[in-house]
């Protein structure tokens, strides 16, 4: 897919998913966010995002049934998990799940940025930025950070 953004671009797009997480669904810095989407712009302006927010980035792959998606977002205790049209269809109703491309083509995606609550977010080294699961030797997924 030949899709290509400016810097400029992605760091709006960014900004304005991170102020939607913070503001909209009350994400937490050190809290982990899932996100189940096929690789893309969304993808990368997800991580980023959800790194942003100051929250931990967790990588589900779309290609994995419901039960095992289920199981993980339990183990994480993620809040929410972002997806695209196609993968938001294999959670329950016990995630909270959100379209990207719905926050990035949003009517209000002109509003002003607010640097200011963005700014404010405190990171530290030492923080865990992602976590990702190892399919597991004995059949469990295991977390790895």
């Amino acid at each position: 897919d030949e899709q290509s953004l400016t810097y400029c671009e992605l760091l709006y797009y960014v900004q304005v998913l991170s102020l939607t997480l913070l503001n909209e669904h009350h994400v937490v810095p050190g809290g982990i966010e899932c996100q189940c989407v096929e690789r893309s712009l969304s993808m990368v302006i997800g991580i980023m995002g959800i790194e942003m927010a100051g929250s931990v980035y967790c990588p589900l792959s779309p290609r994995d049934p419901s039960h095992r998606l289920y199981a993980l977002t339990q183990q994480t205790q993620s809040r929410l998990v972002l997806g695209h049209w196609l993968t938001k269809m294999k959670f329950n109703s016990d995630s909270l799940t959100i379209d990207i491309q719905s926050i990035l083509i949003s009517d209000d995606l002109m509003m002003d940025v607010d640097v200011n609550r963005l700014s404010s977010i405190t990171v530290k080294p030492s923080d865990t930025a992602y976590i990702i699961f190892t399919s597991g030797s004995t059949g469990i997924p295991k977390a790895v950070c």
